[in-house]
């Protein structure tokens, strides 16, 4: 993975492995955000982050329920792991598979790289739900997780609000066309997701997939999902 400094206390890691991960310091410890695909890869960074900020890891937050944002969760398997109780079913049911032959060759023609990162994975249920905001910040500031929907159900995303920084989860796919092909997915709540982020005048996105990017392409990415919304209604 490539490591990129998004603020003063947010590093993301980015890689075509899955999601990006991204790290945000707080006071009290380390808030990790999703985990890509690779379990390797994430206890990577993780361990690096560690020693960068000296802190140890309190949490892991997972944005939603989709694979390539959790496969590699055994990498944060001492701490609590949070998500949004909207996705709870798809969580069960990504949990109850068995990994043989045939799941793990559906998968991987989604995800080509999955094959060789199934010996490491280890999926569980999040061990803390919550339903529409959770906060994990400390006295030095506060770190807002708020479920939006849009992408699915249960999308959420952190505000980093004392630096100026939402760690977007799949609501922003930077430089790419974003997936929106699940049968929750809500392009009223999407565009809703980034208008707030808008108006709150946030400086930089750290994305689920591609690079940070700032607020002018963020009003881009906005336009783009309104443009289309549009497009399709007149069709």
């Amino acid at each position: 993975y490539r490591p990129v400094e998004v603020s003063e206390h947010v590093v993301q890691a980015i890689h075509d492995n899955g999601s990006n991960i991204s790290c945000v310091a707080t006071a009290t410890g380390l808030v990790f955000f999703d985990t890509g695909l690779s379990t390797a890869a994430a206890r990577q960074f993780r361990k690096d982050m560690e020693t960068r900020f000296e802190h140890p890891t309190r949490a892991l937050v997972l944005t939603h329920a989709h694979l390539d944002h959790l496969f590699g969760m055994a990498a944060f398997d001492d701490v609590p792991v949070y998500a949004a109780s909207a996705g709870r079913r798809r969580w069960e049911q990504l949990v109850g598979l068995e990994w043989n032959e045939q799941v793990v060759a559906h998968f991987a023609a989604i995800f080509p790289t999955l094959t060789g990162e199934v010996d490491d994975a280890r999926l569980r249920l999040p061990t803390v739900w919550f339903d529409d905001e959770l906060e994990l910040g400390d006295d030095d500031g506060p770190l807002l997780i708020r479920r939006y929907g849009g992408h699915s159900a249960d999308s959420s995303a952190a505000l980093v609000s004392g630096d100026g920084v939402v760690i977007s989860g799949d609501l922003v796919q930077a430089r790419r066309h974003p997936y929106f092909g699940e049968p929750d997915t809500d392009f009223d709540a999407w565009v809703g997701a980034l208008k707030d982020w808008d108006e709150r005048g946030v400086k930089a996105i750290a994305p689920g997939h591609g690079p940070p990017i700032d607020a002018d392409e963020l009003r881009a990415v906005r336009l783009w999902f309104a443009e289309t919304v549009a497009a399709v209604a007149e069709m």
